[in-house]
C-alpha cells in the first residue's frame, strides 16, 4: 500500500509551482544526483525571493519519492518556524521535523 501511495505522490503537484527554466535546470541536476545516490556539492545562488526554496522543495520531493532522507539547514533561527510551515504545506506527504536553538 505504501508503494502505491509513493507512486501517486510522484504524479501529484501538491502546491509546488511551475519553475522557471533556470530553476528547472537546477532541480534537474539535483534530482539526477538524488536518483543516482551520488554525493555532489551544489550551490544555488540567487537574491532573496529568486525561487531557491522552490528548487529545494522539488529536490526534497524527489528524494522522498526515491525513499531517501533529506536534511534542510536554515542559517537563521528566526526563519526556522516559517520554513517548517512552508514545507509542511507544500510537501504534506514528507515528514518534517524542526529543531532550533529557540525551542
Amino acid at each position: 500500500a505504501e508503494t502505491e501511495q509513493v507512486s501517486a505522490t510522484k504524479e501529484e503537484a501538491f502546491s509546488l509551482p511551475t519553475l522557471t527554466q533556470e530553476q528547472q535546470d537546477a532541480a534537474d541536476a539535483l534530482n539526477v544526483a538524488v536518483r543516482l545516490s551520488s554525493f555532489q556539492p551544489f550551490l544555488l545562488q540567487g537574491v532573496t525571493g529568486s525561487g531557491k526554496t522552490e528548487v529545494y522543495k522539488k529536490a526534497i520531493h524527489e528524494a522522498h519519492f526515491n525513499r531517501k532522507s533529506t536534511l534542510f539547514l536554515i542559517p537563521e533561527v528566526s526563519l526556522a518556524v516559517q520554513f517548517a510551515a512552508i514545507f509542511k504545506q507544500s510537501l504534506p506527504h514528507v515528514p518534517c521535523f524542526g529543531f532550533h536553538s529557540a525551542t
